[in-house]
């Protein structure tokens, strides 16, 4: 999957990571020698149970509760991943929600629920995140290009979000 030792000795923040593909990926990625930092909204023993796992495999594990659709607790736990890991060099944003329902009985409320987790959350985890990236990977211009590509990339998801939910 993975160049050996490509990422040994790297440091990943895997929002979303206490479960399902979070989960999955936080696991390989410390199977190829990532430290691995965990951010969960809900459900603290999952988390604590995949830190438990990816220790059993020797790497560093750290689960950190966050709302990451919050900017200060946003801030908080990148303060707190770099006091307890030293920071760190890739970002998986992968917090994400899903209630499947008939359009119209999607209300406001609901509406505004997803979009905070599954877009704000991703835009706030990462503007904070790519000014970090962008030093220890040796800065540069070349940062901003790859941040507003993501950009880009998140508008395409509500539009197929918005599909899902008018077209299902």
């Amino acid at each position: 999957m993975f160049k050996e030792g490509l990422l040994k000795g790297k440091r990943i923040l895997v929002t979303g990571g206490n479960r399902g593909i979070g989960e999955a990926v936080a696991l390989a990625l410390a199977k190829v020698g990532v430290d691995v930092a965990i951010n969960y909204r809900a459900r603290a023993e999952e988390a604590e149970k995949v830190c438990a796992e990816i220790r059993k495999i020797g790497r560093r594990a750290v689960a950190i509760q966050a709302d990451v659709s919050k900017s200060p607790e946003v801030t908080r736990m990148v303060s707190q991943i770099q006091q307890e890991l030293g920071g760190t060099n890739i970002l998986v944003n992968n917090a994400g929600m899903m209630r499947v329902r008939k359009p119209e009985e999607i209300t406001e409320t609901d509406w505004d629920e997803h979009i905070n987790v599954n877009l704000k959350s991703a835009f706030l985890v990462t503007q904070l995140y790519c000014p970090r990236c962008g030093r220890s990977a040796g800065g540069g211009s070349s940062t901003f290009p790859r941040w507003q590509r993501r950009l880009e990339d998140l508008s395409g998801r509500i539009m197929q979000l918005l599909r899902r939910v008018c077209w299902a």
